[in-house]
C-alpha cells in the first residue's frame, strides 16, 4: 500500500514538472511575440512619424514656394493685414508619393513678414511645423518707357532711357534715346521681349490707403482735397506721414501751381488746371493715378520726378497743344497702347536709376530681393 502510494505520488511531481516546463515555455513565446509585435509597432509609429515630419516640412517649402511665386499658387491671393498680397494655404493637400494630408495657412503678421503653420495628418495623428519668413520686395525700372501692347508713339515725345512694351512699337516722328525693347524690338535695334509682363494696376497702393507702408513700418497718408489750390502740400505729421504721402479715392482737380516733396496718389481722375512738380522721398513713388490725366487750359505744365503710374490715358482740353509732361524717374503705363487721348503737347520721358524704384505701392509688380527664414520648427506629434 504504501508503496503504490509513493509511486502515484512520485507522478503527481513529474506531471507538475512537466505542466510547469510547458508554462515557461509558452511565457517565453508568448514573449518573444509580444516582443516582435511591439517592435513592429513602434517600428511603424516610427515611420509614421518620420512620415508626418517630413509632410508637415513639405507644407512650409510649399507655401514658401507660392509666396516667392504667387502667380503660380492654385488658389486666389488675399491682401494681408500688412501690405502685403500673399497665397493664403489650402486645405487638404496631398503631396504626391506621400501618404496623408496637410492644412496650410499664412499669415501676413507684419509687412513683408509671413507665419506659415503646417499640420500634416497621418492615421488621424497630427505634427505640426512652423515657420516665419521675411522676404524684401521691390521695383526698378530700368526703361524711361515701360508700356503695353502696340504702341505708336505721338510726334512731339521724347524718350532718353528706353522703351519696353509687350507688343510692337512704332516710333514714327518721335525721338527715342536707349534701347527699345519690344516684339518687333530688332527694327529698332533693340531685343525680343521677354515673357511674362508683370506691369498691372497697382491694387495696393489703393486697397490699403489711407494706410501705406514704408521701410516694414505701416503710416497713415494725409487727406487729399477734391480742390488743391495751395502753392505746397506738406503734412506737418512727420511722425505718421515721413514720407509726405497724399492720397484722394476720388477726383481731384489741382487749381493753382503746387510744388511739393512727397507722394501723390488718386485713386480716379486727375486734373491740372494749374502746374504740378512732384518729387519723392528716397524709395518712394511721386505720382500714381489710378485713371485718367487730364491737361485742362493752356501752358500746363506736370513735372513728376520719380516713378509715375497712368492708369489709362492723357487727354486735353483747351489749347491742347501748349501742355507739357516731364517724367524723370520711369513712366509706367496701365493700359495697353500709347495713353494719349486728345494730348498734342511735348510729353518728356526720362530715365533716372536714382528715382526708378517702385517699393510698398504696387506689391503685386514687384519682386523679391531675397528671403530670409526667421524661424523654421517642428512640433510633436498629437491626437487628431
Amino acid at each position: 500500500m504504501n508503496t503504490a502510494h509513493r509511486r502515484v505520488r512520485r507522478r503527481g511531481i513529474a506531471m507538475v514538472l512537466v505542466l510547469s516546463a510547458v508554462a515557461a515555455t509558452s511565457v517565453l513565446a508568448y514573449a518573444l511575440l509580444t516582443s516582435a509585435s511591439m517592435q513592429a509597432q513602434v517600428t511603424n509609429a516610427t515611420a509614421d512619424r518620420i512620415q508626418r515630419k517630413y509632410l508637415a516640412e513639405s507644407g512650409l517649402n510649399l507655401a514658401l514656394y507660392y509666396l516667392q511665386n504667387p502667380t503660380a499658387s492654385p488658389v486666389s491671393l488675399v491682401y494681408g493685414t500688412n501690405g502685403n498680397i500673399h497665397y493664403p494655404g489650402e486645405s487638404n493637400v496631398v503631396v504626391p508619393g506621400m501618404s496623408g494630408t496637410l492644412n496650410i495657412a499664412v499669415s501676413n503678421s507684419a509687412n513683408g513678414i509671413f507665419d506659415i503653420t503646417s499640420v500634416a495628418t497621418l492615421d488621424s495623428v497630427t505634427t505640426t511645423a512652423y515657420s516665419q519668413v521675411q522676404l524684401k520686395k521691390s521695383r526698378v525700372f530700368s526703361s524711361a518707357a515701360n508700356l503695353k501692347g502696340n504702341v505708336s508713339l505721338t510726334p512731339l515725345t521724347i524718350i532718353n532711357g528706353g522703351v519696353i512694351t509687350d507688343g510692337t512699337l512704332n516710333k514714327g516722328l518721335a525721338l527715342v534715346n536707349g534701347l527699345v525693347t519690344a516684339v518687333n524690338g530688332l527694327l529698332f535695334g533693340g531685343n525680343t521681349y521677354p515673357s511674362g509682363t508683370s506691369l498691372s494696376y497697382p491694387m495696393t497702393a489703393f486697397y490699403y490707403m489711407p494706410f501705406y507702408f514704408y521701410d516694414g513700418k505701416r503710416y497713415t497718408a494725409k487727406s487729399l482735397p477734391a480742390n488743391v489750390v495751395t502753392a505746397t502740400l506738406l503734412d506737418a505729421d512727420t511722425v505718421n506721414n515721413p514720407q509726405n504721402v497724399w492720397y484722394a479715392s476720388n477726383d481731384v482737380k489741382f487749381l493753382s501751381s503746387t510744388t511739393m516733396t512727397g507722394t501723390v496718389v488718386v485713386k480716379r481722375d486727375l486734373t491740372l488746371q494749374g502746374n504740378l512738380t512732384v518729387t519723392p522721398k528716397t524709395g518712394m513713388p511721386s505720382l500714381i493715378i489710378g485713371r485718367r490725366l487730364e491737361m485742362s487750359g493752356a501752358l500746363r505744365n506736370l513735372t513728376s520726378n520719380g516713378v509715375t503710374y497712368l492708369g489709362e490715358e492723357i487727354r486735353a482740353s483747351g489749347l491742347t497743344g501748349t501742355s507739357t509732361i516731364s517724367v524723370s524717374g520711369a513712366f509706367i503705363a496701365g493700359q495697353s497702347g500709347w495713353p494719349v487721348d486728345g494730348f498734342a503737347g511735348w510729353m518728356f520721358l526720362s530715365h533716372n536709376s536714382s528715382r526708378s524704384t517702385l517699393s510698398g505701392f504696387a506689391d503685386e509688380m514687384e519682386t523679391i530681393n531675397s528671403v530670409n527664414i526667421r524661424s523654421w520648427e517642428i512640433d510633436n506629434a498629437r491626437p487628431k
